[in-house]
């Protein structure tokens, strides 16, 4: 099953034009859309806030910067390609959310845990973006 953003039947309004929204949707786009790039920015946001918190100060601007960078990039880079962002987003998201589960919330941890931690982060990662494609697809 998928999420369900093919197009739908046309319906007629009250007034007889226009398009009934779905009552699962925002504004045309189907909730799922919207809970994922919610998770999306609530990730990001709390990477660059554990970033800000746990790096020493020599190394934190620059990685701060490049962290603000990456959700233009997760969202035109596919629009330069043509390929749809749903899929960069969710695969953002995952990724995100893995990194603060296997790290309990502090990034820098991944450098400092040696290969259990890399590897709990690799398999958390793994196994989201195949249960989130599934959804998706």
């Amino acid at each position: 099953m998928g999420v369900g953003v093919r197009p739908g039947p046309l319906r007629r309004g009250p007034r007889g034009r226009g398009r009934t929204l779905a009552p699962e949707s925002l504004a045309g786009l189907p909730a799922l859309v919207i809970v994922v790039w919610g998770l999306f920015a609530a990730g990001w946001a709390l990477v660059l806030a554990t970033l800000r918190r746990d790096l020493p100060e020599d190394v934190r601007g620059p990685a701060v910067f490049a962290h603000t960078l990456t959700p233009l990039a997760f969202l035109a880079l596919p629009a330069l390609v043509g390929f749809g962002s749903l899929l960069v987003t969710t695969g953002a998201a995952v990724t995100w959310w893995s990194l603060l589960t296997a790290t309990a919330f502090r990034p820098v941890r991944l450098l400092d845990g040696g290969l259990p931690r890399l590897a709990a982060f690799l398999v958390l990662t793994a196994t989201g973006l195949a249960v989130s494609t599934l959804l998706i697809l």
